[in-house]
């Protein structure tokens, strides 16, 4: 993988809840691995269809012919990069998707009356497309489509 270089915003909804930390690392803390699954997917879907593309020249290069098979390239969308996380945490995640919704904002609303909505820790973006990680409380995360904000995708991430 290529150097990891994480962009973040601590609290992007300043709630207050965490204004004492202001822009600490306990919040980055605080989100685990989670940020490095997300960076990994992404890395690992790109490598892939780096690998799909050149699959022929390498072939050829090499002087051997071989049937080449038509892999499609991976579409770096909210499924595939919930999919890879997966791979990478093997413990569920997304397989087993929470209700709820997420907002504009980046709040996460469970569709149970007696949960209270959760604020995210902190908002992961890659800056080479639009998906965005959010992560809160409890292991709960979401990503999303930053383009198409009703595009998201919610689990447990313990």
């Amino acid at each position: 993988m290529e150097t990891l270089k994480m962009h973040v915003e601590v609290n992007p909804t300043n709630h207050i809840e965490y204004q004492q930390f202001g822009d600490s690392e306990l919040l980055i803390d605080a989100c685990g691995l989670v940020p490095r699954f997300f960076y990994q997917a992404i890395d690992n879907i790109n490598q892939q269809n780096k690998l799909t593309e050149n699959y022929p020249k390498v072939l050829e290069e090499l002087g051997l012919e071989a049937e080449t098979k038509n892999r499609p390239k991976l579409e770096l969308n909210i499924q595939t990069l919930a999919d890879e996380m997966d791979e990478i945490y093997m413990y569920g995640g997304f397989k087993f998707p929470f209700e709820g919704t997420i907002d504009e904002d980046g709040v996460y609303a469970s569709p149970y009356e007696e949960d209270e909505d959760l604020y995210p820790y902190a908002k992961f973006y890659h800056p080479n497309n639009n998906l965005e990680l959010f992560v809160y409380k409890y292991g709960i995360i979401g990503i999303r489509d930053s383009k198409n904000t009703k595009n998201f995708k919610i689990a447990r991430f313990d």
